[in-house]
């Protein structure tokens, strides 16, 4: 692992890790944003099962 290229590789394999995550964390915000924006807008119950009545 103590090739010439080894200073550049590493570092860029952890910078596109970051940024993977990041557009994956990004990507289930604004999922779950557009989901309830859809569910206030079309009148439909959340799908929280805390919020329902018990029987």
């Amino acid at each position: 692992m103590a090739d010439k290229y080894a200073l550049f590789i590493w570092p860029a394999y952890l910078v596109t890790g970051v940024v993977f995550a990041a557009l994956i964390g990004l990507s289930l915000s604004h999922s779950r944003r557009w989901k309830r924006r859809y569910e206030e807008l079309s009148g439909k119950a959340p799908a929280d099962p805390a919020k329902k009545a018990a029987p």
